[in-house]
Parts: structure tokens; sequence; C-alpha cells
């Protein structure tokens, strides 16, 4: 069984989908589809960000994670912020999320 964790979505996700959510999830890519089903097309939103040329700054409980970390257990709050590419924090494609 899962914890229950805050997963917090910045910028037009929050807006969108709202700010925070709990869910029992064990992985970032977890995280993800759990949305997806209580927040219907939330993966197509981010296909779309994608596409618009944002991508994500994903953090577990405070610390930046690449896209090869998103489908290992963890714990912790997670945050997916929508940022523009290339800002210099660790980013994630959105195709790499869903």
């Amino acid at each position: 069984m899962s914890d229950v964790r805050t997963v917090r979505l910045g910028g037009p996700l929050g807006e969108r989908f709202g700010q925070a959510h709990r869910l029992a999830v064990q992985s970032v890519a977890e995280a993800v589809v759990a949305l997806d089903v209580v927040q219907p097309g939330f993966r197509q939103v981010l296909r779309d960000l994608d596409a618009e040329g944002l991508a994500f700054r994903v953090t577990v409980a405070g610390r930046d994670v690449a896209a090869e970390e998103i489908t290992l257990v963890s714990a912790g709050d997670i945050l997916i912020m929508p940022m523009i590419a290339g800002s210099g924090s660790k980013l994630i494609g959105g195709a790499m999320l869903v």
C-alpha cells in the first residue's frame, strides 16, 4: 500500500486542475497516471504544453528529479511545474512524463 502524499501542480497545470492533490502513489509516473484518472485530460495537457515549448521541473521532497527517476519509488511531496525549456533547472519533457 502506498502512503498518501501531496502532489502539487504549478502554473497552468494548477490553474486548470487544482494546485494540490492527495494521492496514494509510489512514484512520479504513478502520480501522472492517477491525476489523469481523477482529472481527465491531464496527460493531454502535458503533451500540449510540451508542444508549446514548455518542459516540466519535477521535484520530490524538494529535490529536482531527472527523467530516468520518474518511475522510481520515492517518498515525499511531488511538485510538477511547467517552465520554459532551457531555463537551467533539470527539466523533463511532457512526453517523458506521459
